[in-house]
């Protein structure tokens, strides 16, 4: 399953590059334009408007690690899903509201999605009962990759 956790990684980006280029221009009808990509960044590190992608980024950083982990198996594949479904759809205000929002109003939004769930239906389904193990799976993926020398 390690090309698994490449296509989610993929999957994941294109939703986030979707989410930044909708954001981006909702910023941009009150701010005015951005000017280059520096001041992207740095709006979305810091900037109110863009805190919601924030969560978003965090569970990407949480699959490259899941990635570089040597022993990953499917516990952590489905620990990975269940995190994204949980943002994805569960998550309130803090981010599934916008996300919900956004797929309403972005076709590229929607299209992504639809890849990155694809992606997330080829991962072992999540079990409720597992809700514990899965936390503690993610607890430990960028834990258990040796440090370089």
């Amino acid at each position: 399953m390690p090309g698994l956790a490449s296509d989610l990684h993929r999957a994941a980006l294109a939703v986030h590059k979707a989410l930044l280029d909708v954001v981006r221009a909702e910023y941009e009808q009150v701010h005015g334009p951005v000017g280059n990509p520096h001041e992207l960044l740095s709006l979305v590190i810091s900037h109110e408007t863009f805190a919601w992608l924030r969560h978003l980024s965090a569970l990407i950083v949480e699959i490259d690690e899941m990635e570089e982990t040597p022993d990953a198996d499917e516990r952590d594949h489905a620990a990975a899903r269940a995190a994204f479904e949980e943002l994805l759809l569960r998550s309130g205000p803090r981010f599934a509201d916008k996300y919900a929002e956004a797929l309403q109003t972005s076709p590229a939004v929607v299209m992504a999605h639809a890849a990155l769930k694809k992606v997330l239906d080829a991962l072992p389904a999540p079990r409720e009962a597992d809700a514990a193990l899965h936390a503690e799976r993610r607890q430990h993926w960028g834990k258990r990759r040796p440090i370089p020398d």
